[in-house]
């Protein structure tokens, strides 16, 4: 059965791109059936090259956060997507952006002045890159529950509680109501080689298809609508792959990403909320609820709270266990 790429949220802003910026009434989005096979294929290659690096994601992972916000959670049935460029790592986005530069730069090099190769990264990757900049929202989770680090810093320093959740419910079950509907679980890359791995990889593919259907050409303008293409879809691959990449410095927290991706449709602009300065978006599941496996209370917590948790699970329709963590958490 042929893999459908139309809903990876690369492929959605390649489309965007393509439709917003490189199509004019006379030069469709490729007619040729010969271009369409190559770039499906492409499609195809980068999907897979986007999870090829992926093991196998745990049955279960582990939300934490502090009491308050865990009743507001459990009375929504809703997981709140903060704003990437709003979030603690000061180099959210910014890496991924400084990755895509450096990675290009590195292919133009590859090429002489005037070559098919610096034409095409020099303006049908870097310029299309520069066009579009998606905004991505986020819900973190970790892979693992007894994590130094977030109980820490999300978790209200061991007060507050872990939300574990099923995993193949996370992106499954969402249901955003807006035009696009993409949400996708994947773990953070944090190693700086993997992350350039990943790019001239996609680049690679990206190229070689170019090659593999016209050859050499000496320019590419005269095949503007298969390399315009192909450029929009290498461009939002590398946008995407990258707001999955963060510093070293946070790889303690073994992070995966719920990722909804925004593409600045009008309709986009009515799911944005805003609290306390900071934007977010509200991902909501089936029936308003979460699939929660169990909740753990924070080892600092009073009795008071674990019988609050329990409280605001049994009136919200959740029958799932509550037990207090074990962890030789100090207060300071």
């Amino acid at each position: 059965m042929a893999e459908d790429i139309s809903r990876e949220p690369w492929m959605v802003a390649a489309d965007t791109l393509h439709r917003r910026h490189l199509a004019p009434q006379e030069t469709q989005w490729l007619q040729d059936p010969a271009d369409k096979v190559y770039v499906s294929m492409l499609g195809r290659d980068l999907t897979r090259l986007g999870v090829a690096h992926v093991v196998e994601t745990p049955v279960e992972l582990f939300h934490y956060t502090k009491i308050d916000n865990f009743k507001s959670i459990i009375q929504s049935g809703t997981l709140r997507a903060s704003n990437a460029e709003q979030c603690n790592d000061s180099k959210e986005v910014v890496l991924g952006r400084q990755l895509i530069d450096e990675c290009l730069n590195t292919q133009m090099s590859r090429g002489m002045p005037g070559s098919v190769r610096r034409e095409f990264f020099e303006f049908f990757a870097r310029d299309l890159i520069n066009r579009v900049r998606p905004t991505y929202y986020i819900t973190c989770f970790s892979s693992r529950e007894r994590g130094r680090p977030e109980w820490g810093l999300y978790a209200d320093g061991g007060r507050g509680v872990v939300i574990v959740m099923e995993s193949a419910e996370l992106a499954s079950s969402a249901a955003i109501q807006r035009s696009i509907e993409i949400a996708t679980l994947r773990p953070i890359t944090y190693d700086a080689n993997d992350q350039h791995k990943q790019m001239e990889a996609a680049c690679d593919l990206a190229y070689d298809t170019i090659i593999r259907r016209l050859g050499r050409p000496k320019s590419l303008i005269k095949n503007l609508p298969l390399v315009a293409s192909v450029g929009a879809m290498l461009s939002a691959h590398l946008t995407f792959q990258a707001s999955g990449f963060k510093h070293e410095f946070w790889a303690d927290e073994h992070e995966y990403r719920l990722t909804v991706s925004l593409y600045g449709h009008e309709s986009d602009t009515t799911a944005i909320r805003n609290y306390n300065g900071r934007q977010y978006l509200e991902i909501s599941y089936s029936d308003n609820k979460l699939p929660i496996t169990r909740v753990v209370v924070g080892p600092l917590a009073s009795e008071d709270d674990e019988s609050f948790v329990r409280q605001v699970l049994r009136e919200n329709g959740y029958d799932v266990s509550v037990i207090r963590s074990d962890i030789p958490f100090r207060e300071t």
